[in-house]
């Protein structure tokens, strides 16, 4: 399997066994059909007992599964579900970007795409305020959910038990935010969004709208970030109203035949 001298570069930087770990798993991808041990190991260049151990490690956590009689590997049920995060991820983006073009033009504002990847909240879109402001959340950042208006309005959508664990982790790193947290979740399943100041960014404040696809899953959340000295009552207000429209518009699109009905999220919890 040969590497781009990009790729050749990217792997000094990584420990020579996660390195042929991931080769492998790439391997099994690329091949698209099992393979033995003895196949991989001649097409690594490594031995086979190392080959056996790297097969056990992803086999361990779902990434490859041995299949039929012969000794084969091919890939394991994780990478079904890594495949549909990034394909639903990027098909969400597509469809939310002409909204939130929309939106920041209405609003001025910057205004961020973010989805649940775990116990995390991570920005998969994002478009800038025409303003000279910028925010630490960015693209590919990833937040507790705990914390944001943005993370709150998926974090009020998920499962107890996740919902559960997001609490037990701000009753440890962020006590000054876990007093009122429950409160605001059931807040936030009321209202049908969530309204934070300063807990990312000192000095913002953020309006987060959850987005929920075919059959009430939910998708991601759409959110604007200003500063808190533009967000006085009306304005807040107007805020809060531009970003619950601008989410319905993408829920439209994702139900709509060509907007990507096949979307499939996480199903939604309570009303909005």
């Amino acid at each position: 399997m040969e590497l781009a001298p990009a790729d050749q570069h990217r792997r000094q930087r990584v420990p020579r066994a996660a390195d042929r770990v991931l080769r492998a798993l790439l391997l099994l991808a690329a091949e698209g059909q099992p393979m033995t041990p003895r196949q991989i190991a001649d097409r690594l260049r490594v031995p086979l007992s190392s080959t056996y151990r790297y097969l056990g490690v992803l086999a361990d956590f779902g990434l490859a599964r041995p299949v039929g009689n012969g000794g084969q590997y091919a890939l394991g049920p994780k990478t079904v579900g890594l495949w549909v995060s990034f394909r639903r991820s990027f098909d969400l983006a597509a469809v939310a970007r002409p909204c939130m073009v929309k939106l920041a033009e209405e609003t001025e504002e910057t205004v961020l795409l973010t989805v649940v990847v775990q116990n995390r909240a991570v920005a998969i879109e994002a478009v800038d305020s025409p303003l000279p402001i910028r925010y630490s959340f960015r693209i590919g950042v990833e937040r507790p959910l705990y914390a944001g208006a943005s993370a709150k309005a998926l974090l009020a959508f998920l499962d107890e038990p996740q919902i559960e664990e997001a609490l037990a982790e701000a009753r440890t790193e962020a006590p000054h935010l876990y007093g009122g947290l429950a409160e605001a979740i059931a807040r936030i399943r009321a209202d049908g969004y969530a309204v934070s100041e300063g807990e990312v960014d000192p000095g913002a404040c953020a309006v987060g709208v959850p987005i929920f696809g075919e059959g009430n899953m939910l998708e991601g959340a759409l959110s604007v970030v200003a500063p808190i000295y533009r967000t006085g009552p009306d304005r807040l207000q107007f805020l809060i109203e531009k970003t619950v429209q601008a989410a319905r518009e993408v829920e439209w699109r994702l139900r709509a035949p060509v907007g990507g009905a096949a979307h499939k999220g996480r199903e939604r919890r309570g009303a909005v």
